[in-house]
């Protein structure tokens, strides 16, 4: 039985879940049409990874990035974005912000949420850094929601991942542009995907010795899956940019690499770089050992769908990258009237997809609220349907180029540990299967405690169910999700106590009328119109 909520503390029209590309486009238009909208985001400034720079209040120094991959600093002591005001989507997102047409709450967290009758359906329950309280109340009730909620980092697992100094390569970024942090002196950056080039330039210009990066696709793969055409010019211009600017530095790219092991005593003191087979299997006796004292690994993204789960949105495998992935029609909606969706949860395509997308939901929602009429619908957004298949086709050459292969499970050994959060390692999952016959996520998590700990799967997941699926010989798609939580990060026992007794709310309407959906034709890779 779910638990009964306390009542909302407060009421907006539409409430925009995160504040990267795709939030703040999309709460741009809503602003454009006069919709009321909240933007709740988890961080102190908008901008999301994409726009991250310095913290406000951070001063430039060796130990500051003079500029990162993907912007420049925002106002200092701002909550606004943190991109460049050069970009057009951040330009105008600052503009309505310091017009009061859209209500930015940082640092705010949805902790659960619940679909009730009435106008305004949704109530969101808020939480601060570390489940603390919230201006505006713990609560808040909306009739529309716009999800962009992104992405997080694909960590796959090897000997020694759990040692203090291993993290993510958008756990380095985020020390980096967030807190003025290097994460390691010398470093490594491996993974796989074009995220890698970026983050060990940004490094490498802060002073950091970035001893290599290993990519795990053979370049000759990369190069032949390259998209082509003038459209993504740019894009292929800016990652020749990043490359020559580590070769400036002196920094080896190393393709069919990755760490395999590290080492150290209470912290990475030296990684195993291991050549690796087309499957990304390592080859034997192509091992040689790295001195460093940081090493940042990722292999893509995984779309942070567990809120629009939460919300009954339907959720299917990507068709590009496989993961698990909200389905939206062509205007953005998901399978739930009044939930659009939009950017990395919808399918990691990059940030010009996800403003791109942003936009047309902010549009859809304002369209559905009776903001905006079908004409100025189509016509507003001509250009981005186009930006959005221009991208979508970028980042179908993407999954060719950087497609994930499952041998990386010959690097584990027996005691490798998979979930951090309870420390469970490679065969305890492995006897589940095997030994205890565990036929699906949930059974392996009953069995061993994957996915319980305080990330809730969110680091783990992706792993744990590849190793499902290569320990029976199933695809993951067949196996179910490893964790459904009704509370989607820790909260103190005090939130959880302070639930009301009853569901009885008064909605605030916000004048609008809400229409049906443009359409019932769920598609997460939408043809754009002519």
């Amino acid at each position: 039985m779910s638990p009964v909520l306390p009542d909302p503390d407060s009421t907006t029209v539409v409430v925009v879940v995160g504040a990267g590309p795709a939030g703040m486009a999309a709460a741009v238009q809503l602003a454009e049409a006069a919709v009321p909208v909240t933007v709740l985001d988890t961080y102190p400034a908008a901008g999301g990874q994409y726009h991250r720079t310095l913290a406000p209040g951070l001063d430039r120094g060796r130990d500051a990035p003079s500029s990162g991959p993907s912007g420049s600093s925002g106002p200092s002591g701002s909550s606004g974005p943190s991109g460049s005001s050069a970009d057009p989507v951040v330009a105008a997102f600052t503009h309505h912000l310091a017009a009061r047409a859209i209500d930015l709450r940082s640092t705010t967290t949805i902790w659960a949420a619940t679909v009730e009758d009435g106008p305004t359906p949704f109530v969101l329950q808020l939480a601060g850094p570390g489940g603390t309280e919230v201006a505006g109340g713990p609560a808040l009730r909306a009739a529309t929601i716009v999800l962009a909620t992104g992405a997080t980092d694909r960590m796959l697992p090897f000997p020694g991942s759990d040692l203090p100094g291993v993290l993510t390569v958008g756990g380095a970024q985020a020390l980096l542009k967030g807190q003025g942090v290097r994460a390691g002196e010398r470093m490594v950056v491996a993974g796989s995907g074009p995220f890698l080039l970026p983050v060990a330039t940004a490094l490498a210009e802060v002073g950091t010795e970035v001893a290599a990066v290993a990519e795990a696709q053979p370049l000759t793969t990369i190069a032949r899956h390259a998209p082509v055409g003038w459209q993504h010019r740019a894009t292929l211009v800016e990652g020749a940019g990043y490359a020559a600017r580590l070769l400036r530095h002196r920094v080896p790219v190393l393709d069919r690499t990755a760490v395999t092991a590290a080492r150290g005593d209470g912290r990475v003191e030296e990684v195993t770089l291991s050549r690796l087979g087309p499957d990304w299997a390592p080859v034997a006796g192509h091992d040689r050992r790295l001195a460093v004292d940081a090493a940042a690994v990722s292999f893509g993204f995984v779309p942070q769908v567990g809120l629009a789960a939460l919300l009954g949105c339907a959720i299917a495998p990507d068709p590009v990258w496989g993961d698990p992935a909200v389905i939206v029609d062509a205007h953005q909606a998901t399978s739930v009237p009044g939930v659009y969706a939009a950017g990395e949860l919808t399918g990691v395509s990059g940030a010009p997809g996800a403003a791109a997308e942003g936009a047309l939901a902010g549009l859809a929602a304002a369209h559905a609220l009776g903001a905006i009429d079908t004409a100025a619908l189509k016509e507003r957004g001509r250009l981005q349907r186009r930006a959005r298949a221009r991208q979508q086709a970028f980042a179908a050459a993407l999954g060719r180029m950087y497609a994930r292969q499952n041998g990386w499970v010959g690097w584990l050994s027996d005691d490798t540990i998979v979930c951090r959060c309870e420390e469970v390692d490679h065969a305890t999952i492995r006897r589940a299967i095997v030994d205890l016959e565990a036929a699906d996520l949930r059974s392996v998590k009953l069995t061993t405690r994957c996915g319980m700990g305080m990330c809730q799967a969110r680091m783990c997941g992706d792993a744990v169910a590849t190793l499902v699926a290569h320990h029976r010989g199933e695809p993951p798609s067949d196996l179910g999700a490893l964790s459904t939580p009704t509370v989607l990060v820790p909260v103190p026992l005090r939130r959880l106590a302070a639930l009301a007794t009853t569901q009885d709310a008064a909605p605030a309407g916000g004048g609008h009328e809400v229409r049906p959906p443009l359409d019932d034709q769920h598609d997460r890779r939408p043809t754009p119109d002519a």
